[in-house]
């Protein structure tokens, strides 16, 4: 399974600059492959699965996945 993320650049030097900008500067992938385990477990918790393992595996919190 793959999603799109858009990642919040809030509180971060990349603040102020534009979003593409910042990705690109940030290194952060725009497009993410989720791991087997943890969309299993998303299949019977939930959204916030995905969104916890984003957040601690890039270091980053997002405004969202699709």
């Amino acid at each position: 399974m793959q999603v799109n993320v858009k990642w919040d650049f809030g509180d971060t030097d990349l603040e102020d600059v534009d979003y593409t900008a910042a990705l690109k500067e940030s290194g952060l992938p725009h497009t993410v492959t989720i791991p087997k385990h943890i969309v299993e477990e998303w299949k019977t918790e939930g959204d916030v699965v995905i969104t916890d393992w984003l957040s601690d595996k890039y270091g980053f919190t997002h405004f969202g996945w699709d």
